[in-house]
């Protein structure tokens, strides 16, 4: 799951954003997820000649306003315009997360009824329509296969297995970070197969590689 090479995407050298696709072989990994941005050319050049295959999101995160439809539209085609004559970009996701998700506070003791609730509140907040998954999400995927019929669309990632189909997408599981314990996951995995079928998002945010960013205490 990559995020841009560097914060600032121009800061980074040719070699460093190659150097993204050669960890992913080193891992033995065949697919990796171009997480809510376009990356710099030399990644999917890179993942061309490794056969890596790359799963491609458009810039977008969250919930957005109605406003966002046409543009959305917009980036759509100009992505699939810039990279679709590279052989390694094999599924186009709409967008990521089309829900707000905030981060919960953590309680004290017993954590399992937190968790329960965090993802009833989530599981919720997908079962209902909203104009974000329902009408957006299905408009950049019919601009999408519109535009490019030879691949595979994802209208979103992230959403939650919910009904009517009990089916969702990729899973983003942020136990231990945004709610509960990294220790829940087994048991909800457990409770919940569905959810673990595949995971492109787990455990927590990458703090550097040092401690110089703590404030002293």
């Amino acid at each position: 799951n990559l995020g841009p090479t560097r914060h600032g995407r121009a800061d980074a050298t040719p070699e460093q954003v190659r150097a993204d696709v050669t960890a992913a072989v080193d891992l033995g990994l065949d697919l990796v997820r171009v997480h809510s941005h376009i990356a710099r050319p030399e990644l999917y050049d890179a993942a061309d000649e490794a056969g890596i295959l790359v799963w491609q999101d458009l810039p977008l995160q969250w919930g957005y306003a109605r406003s966002v439809r046409r543009q959305a539209a917009r980036q759509a085609r100009e992505a699939v315009d810039m990279l679709a004559h590279h052989p390694s970009v094999a599924v186009w996701c709409g967008h990521s997360e089309p829900l707000t998700v905030g981060t919960v506070t953590p309680a004290k003791g017993d954590v399992r009824p937190q968790v329960a609730a965090e993802l009833r509140r989530r599981v919720l907040g997908q079962v209902l329509p909203s104009w974000n998954r329902s009408i957006l999400d299905r408009s950049i995927r019919r601009t999408l296969r519109a535009v490019d019929g030879t691949r595979p669309v994802i209208a979103h990632s992230g959403v939650l297995p919910h009904l009517p189909q009990l089916d969702g997408t990729d899973s983003h599981l942020w136990f231990g970070w945004e709610y509960g314990e990294i220790d829940d996951l087994a048991e909800v995995a457990a409770r919940w197969p569905r959810l673990v079928r595949f995971v492109s998002e787990l455990g927590a945010q990458a703090v550097p590689s040092s401690a110089d960013f703590c404030e002293p205490h």
